[in-house]
């Protein structure tokens, strides 16, 4: 890669990193320095502790009691896969697959509601792979088209299992010197006692993604289990995200939800003294500027790199598995690059790029979001037949009818200080039986595009863009 520049590299970078599909709005993150002490929040692992009790030896499945939250659990009594058969030309697809709905996602979003924007595919994809496995026909085939999973199921299932035991090792513990490195994933399916979970689904659920069902009493409470599955996302959050289903979302007549839950904080490799934080200018797409708390770090062990219209760093966080990549397109080019980013142009992106120290210029920031209905932009992807009254989700079980999908939602919370980053994000989907709703400079002082990235695996977990850190 051509670069014009012998000495450091100096990083103006604005980031916001996202958790769940979108965010807006924005704080200075002042709070997000402090770490939680609970790590062990890995998928389905409440599940999963209480699969071997109260078994019925007549039955395929386990029933126990969440006494955090008071929802019956059924669980099949199988064993999670802890070595799911994957191959590296399926890893290659469906990595593909999640960058690229991570683009259109970012830019359908920016359409719908523009500003600031943060989507987690990873978790939309968490939670559409349990779906998945009860889809059929059409329903089954639009949801793999849009969502970027393999033509077949059972792969599909692999992969989805496979990338989430390679996340899950990204966690690293607290030392003398450093602050842990904290990710989890859960998963949850919870669904009206009237209605029939086969034993198949149930076996899917818990082989690929350690999961099990649990019973709520929609059809008289829907309230009451709004609030508890509101209260088990917070939890598996550590209280970023909050409201996911707002009120009147959860009614007499839904069916079934899936819900997944992701929390991520990693402190930086190479941290920032806030003593070197000061204000500085940030120009925005319409030339204006707005002052920003900046971070400062003189000597960051990064990547770095230029291309045509834009510059790109990507800085390590604890572990150097995880990393913040930043896009900045040129001024006046912001549209052009933002449209231009797929899983080709990114691994292009990141292909040429140059090791080395990187001075950091990097504005503190904390961005959370409400939570959105992703409907619309589902539907606009490719995604119709399972939101119809035509969908076949008789994969569920022996019931005669599953309603099709009802609602998407998703909400985000992302903030970075000068310790490091945190993220959380949550996908709620839905069924209603009633239709419903210094080698170079790199200033990145005006709009950018972002990606928290694994680096093993390819996979983007948070991608987002900043517009204006002030808000």
């Amino acid at each position: 890669m051509k670069d014009a520049y012998t000495k450091l590299m100096d990083v103006r970078l604005l980031a916001v990193l996202a958790a769940v599909l979108f965010m807006y709005g924005c704080g200075t993150g002042d709070d997000a320095d402090s770490y939680p002490q609970d790590t062990n929040q890995d998928a389905g692992a409440d599940a999963a502790s209480d699969s071997d009790t109260d078994s019925d030896s007549d039955s395929d499945t386990d029933t126990d009691t969440d006494t955090d939250t008071g929802f019956e659990e059924l669980r099949a009594s199988i064993d999670a896969n802890e070595d799911p058969d994957v191959t590296q030309e399926d890893l290659d697809s469906m990595k593909a697959g999640n960058v690229d709905l991570s683009m259109k996602l970012l830019r359908a979003l920016a359409v719908e509601k523009g500003g600031n924007l943060a989507v987690s595919a990873f978790s939309i994809r968490s939670a559409f792979a349990m779906l998945l496995a009860a889809a059929k026909g059409e329903t089954e085939t639009e949801i793999a088209t849009t969502l970027g999973f393999l033509e077949d199921q059972s792969r599909t299932h692999n992969a989805m299992n496979y990338y989430n035991r390679e996340i899950m090792k990204r966690n690293l513990p607290e030392t003398e010197y450093d602050d842990p490195v904290i990710i989890s994933t859960a998963n949850r399916m919870f669904v009206r006692p009237d209605k029939n979970i086969g034993d198949e689904y149930l076996e899917i659920l818990a082989y690929n993604y350690d999961a099990g069902m649990y019973l709520a009493d929609f059809g008289t409470d829907p309230e009451g289990m709004r609030k508890k599955m509101n209260a088990w996302v917070e939890e598996q959050t550590y209280d970023r995200i909050k409201n996911l289903f707002p009120e009147g979302s959860i009614i007499s007549d839904t069916a079934w939800v899936l819900v997944n839950a992701v929390y991520l904080k990693a402190p930086w490799m190479f941290g920032f003294e806030k003593s070197l934080t000061k204000e500085m200018p940030f120009t925005l797409l319409d030339d204006s500027e707005v002052k920003v708390p900046t971070m400062h770090n003189t000597e960051v062990e990064g990547y770095y790199g230029t291309g045509d219209g834009y510059k790109i760093v990507d800085v390590p966080l604890r572990g150097n598995d995880l990393s913040m990549t930043f896009i900045l397109p040129d001024q006046g080019g912001y549209d052009e690059i933002e449209e231009s980013l797929d899983d080709g142009t990114l691994d292009e992106m990141l292909e040429d790029l140059e090791h080395g120290p990187i001075e950091v210029y990097l504005p503190r920031f904390k961005v959370e979001t409400g939570s959105l209905m992703l409907n619309d932009i589902l539907i606009e992807l490719g995604m119709v037949n399972p939101f119809g009254s035509q969908a076949d989700f008789s994969g569920f079980g022996p019931d005669p009818d599953y309603p099709g999908i009802s609602f998407v939602y998703h909400s985000v919370f992302v903030a970075a200080d000068e310790i490091g980053v945190e993220a959380a994000a949550a996908t709620g989907i839905g069924g209603n039986d009633s239709a419903s709703m210094p080698m170079m400079l790199f200033d990145a002082h005006r709009p950018f595009i972002f990606i928290l990235r694994d680096r093993p695996t390819g996979l983007a977990l948070f991608t987002g863009r900043v517009l204006d850190p002030s808000k």
